[in-house]
């Protein structure tokens, strides 16, 4: 099964680099730019990895944390904040949330390659056919 991961993110422009470069690995990726779009995503589309940007329209981020919160079965596996470096209170904004990570953006493509693939690599059932896994030794 193809991981499927879904960008929310105020800044379209990032978001749309992001979605080339992990399309272009093989993955299901779709996009949302505001609040009400991710969440008609978590419901429609189910993916396994959420990366949410703090500065989302619409709900925000928050909003769509809380409802992930009162609604589990809208949760992914791994949800990953992208907040901008300037957003420092945003962690302790968002501690009581469930989240699995935080970055400051930009993230690039490769890190942000990186950091999926080692998601999967803990997942034998989720595949990200265009990253390159380091061979075993032998």
């Amino acid at each position: 099964m193809t991981a499927r991961i879904l960008i929310a993110d105020a800044d379209r422009r990032l978001t749309e680099i992001y979605r080339e470069h992990l399309e272009g690995l093989g993955l299901a990726v779709r996009t949302a730019a505001d609040g009400v779009v991710c969440v008609h995503q978590l419901r429609e589309f189910r993916p396994h990895l959420l990366l949410l940007g703090t500065s989302l329209p619409w709900g925000g981020c928050d909003g769509v944390l809380a409802l992930i919160h009162e609604e589990p079965d809208l949760r992914p596996e791994f949800v990953l904040i992208l907040a901008a470096r300037s957003d420092r209170s945003v962690l302790y904004r968002l501690a009581p949330c469930h989240i699995d990570d935080f970055q400051f953006k930009p993230l690039s493509p490769l890190r942000l390659e990186q950091y999926i693939k080692g998601l999967l690599d803990a997942r034998t059932d989720l595949a990200c056919p265009g990253c390159v896994r380091p061979s075993p030794i032998h």
